[in-house]
Order: C-alpha cells, then sequence, then structure tokens
C-alpha cells in the first residue's frame, strides 16, 4: 500500500484553571520567553553596538603640498645654516622670500585592478640646491581626499606628513608609508547618514598665511587637523633610506600604500535586531525542547493532576 495522507492523533490534557497543573504551565511558558532573554544579554553581545567592516578608501591627490628644509652651505661661512620652503600655495611661496626655493613634484597613482580606488600613490619631490649647499632635514606635507562610501559613510579632507633628518648630508631618500584612519569613535553605517569628520571645514592649506603674515609651517598644520577633527587619516611610515652624498638637487621618493583596512561602525536598527533575534533563537530552541520534555515528563507520570483525552475509544477487556 502506498501512504497518500497522515495525520497525526494528538493526547490533550486538560486542568481546572486554579490548579496546580495550570500554575505549572503558566511557570513554563514564563521561563521559555524570558530566561533565552536573561541569558542572552548576561552572556553579552545581545545588543551590538558596534561591528566589524573592511574596506578600502578612494584616495586622491589634493594638490597641496608644503615642503620645509633645512641644511648647511660651504660657500658662507657666517650663514652656514640654510633654510628652504615651497608649497604649491601661491601666497605661501611669495611669504618664503630668500627661503623660496623652486621644486618640482611629481606624483601619480596605482590601481592594478582598476576598480577607481587606487592601491598605491607616488611621489618624488626635486630640490635644487646651489653650490656648496646640503640638506640635512627634510619634512614634507600633503594634502589628501579620501571617501569611505562601502562600509560606512565618510568623506575626510586630510593632511599628512613625513620627516627625516640626518648629520649626513642627503643626495635623496626614499620612503615607505601606508595611510590609516583613526576615528575617536565608531563610524556610522553606511545606510545612516554621514556625519563631519571635523567641527570645521578643513582643509591642508586653507589658511596659508599666519596672522603675523609669515607662511603657514607644518607643525601648525597638523596641529590644527588633530585639533577639530574627529576622524584623521594617518601615515604609518617605514624607517627612510637616507643616501649620503651631495649634488646639485635632492630627491625625495615617497610612496603610500591604500590597504583595505578594518573599520569599526555603528549598525543599523535592523541590523542589531536581527542579530539580537539570532541570539535569543540560539537559546531559546535548546530551553524550548528540554522544558517541553520536563513538561511532558509530568504529565504523562502523572505528577501533577491533568484529565488526559485520548482520540481513540478505550475499550474494556
Amino acid at each position: 500500500m502506498v501512504t497518500v495522507h497522515a495525520e497525526p492523533l494528538e493526547v490533550v490534557y486538560r486542568a481546572n484553571r486554579l490548579s496546580c497543573t495550570t500554575c505549572c504551565a503558566l511557570f513554563y511558558w514564563v521561563v521559555l520567553l524570558i530566561v533565552p532573554y536573561v541569558l542572552a544579554y548576561v552572556t553579552g553581545g545581545l545588543w551590538a553596538r558596534e561591528v566589524l567592516g573592511r574596506e578600502r578608501p578612494a584616495v586622491r591627490f589634493t594638490h597641496e603640498a608644503l615642503m620645509e628644509a633645512y641644511g648647511r652651505s660651504s660657500v658662507s661661512a657666517s650663514a652656514s645654516l640654510v633654510r628652504m620652503g615651497w608649497s604649491t600655495s601661491a601666497e605661501i611661496n611669495a611669504a618664503l622670500g630668500a627661503d623660496w626655493r623652486p621644486s618640482d613634484l611629481r606624483a601619480w597613482s596605482e590601481d592594478a585592478d582598476r576598480d577607481g580606488r587606487p592601491e598605491t600613490l607616488q611621489f618624488v619631490l626635486r630640490v635644487p640646491l646651489a653650490s656648496g649647499e646640503q640638506i640635512h632635514s627634510i619634512s614634507l606635507m600633503l594634502g589628501f581626499g579620501a571617501v569611505y562610501d562601502s562600509a560606512t559613510a565618510l568623506r575626510i579632507n586630510s593632511s599628512v606628513a613625513v620627516t627625516h633628518s640626518s648629520p649626513m648630508p642627503g643626495l635623496r631618500s626614499s620612503q615607505s608609508a601606508e595611510l590609516l584612519l583613526h576615528s575617536e569613535r565608531s563610524l556610522r553605517g553606511a545606510g545612516q547618514p554621514a556625519r563631519a569628520p571635523c567641527t570645521e571645514p578643513f582643509y591642508a592649506l586653507q589658511t596659508p598665511l599666519q596672522a603675523s603674515g609669515a607662511p603657514v609651517t607644518i607643525e601648525s598644520v597638523s596641529s590644527r587637523y588633530r585639533r577639530i577633527c574627529n576622524d584623521t587619516v594617518r601615515l604609518t611610515v617605514e624607517p627612510p633610506l637616507w643616501t649620503p652624498g651631495a649634488s646639485d638637487a635632492y630627491e625625495m621618493h615617497l610612496t603610500v600604500h591604500v590597504p583595505e583596512q578594518p573599520l569599526v561602525v555603528q549598525p543599523r536598527l535592523l541590523e542589531a535586531l536581527k542579530k539580537a533575534f539570532v541570539d535569543y533563537l540560539a537559546l531559546f530552541i535548546p530551553l524550548h525542547a528540554l522544558l517541553l520534555l520536563l513538561k511532558g515528563t509530568l504529565l504523562k507520570h502523572g505528577l501533577v493532576a491533568a484529565r488526559m483525552h485520548h482520540p481513540i475509544k478505550q475499550h474494556r477487556f
């Protein structure tokens, strides 16, 4: 024979409303609904306030640069210390006066997978030197714009700087660094409204001159950037390779890597509720199985009083 349909038989147990059996059944439902929530809350992680995401930002060079260099000149013994400066801002170059040194900065990006998010930014700075001049210390500040739009929604104008000094005069230097995001608090999720990374608008050479009319310095720009911005982009630099020597120009090579980095973001309401519901079910299901087995044992073995209604008529022999 072929089974074409099946219906289970249900055995019903009934008890008075104010009986001990009814109180046990009520206690069963209270424990079943409340205990999983209490256990999930006590063990932690029920309400997720932060989740981890990964994203490589779209970084671009904003054509803002400021160079400060110090060296010595063997031509004039009275003025042996030489200060050199250069910037992409015409106002800063004019304010530098005799310290201005017309330099050349080449910048390009490398996007191997062609997804519009470059993995590497390359910079080559060439500083011309007069006869007898030598560079012992150099600092370079660059302006970047970074867009995070996958795990979070964040747009940043940043100011990063690298510096190196040596008692040996430099011919050229080469340095690598990673561009990483630093946040004072967790970021908002991609579906939430974007927040402003700074308390006021910021870009690297926003104020090229100080109140006294002197050009801004790398120190003043970096200090202002850290002071007014809660979300900042910083460089994690490796020790530079400094090549000593003397020539008619000094070259500085900088390679900035943009890795895929972990981001701590705030989950959306539905995402937090979904995770909490899954954690609740993870404790609800095994607890429900145990309590159901316990309740069936109490009723079948008559440990609590109840009237059984069987769907099949009982015959006496």
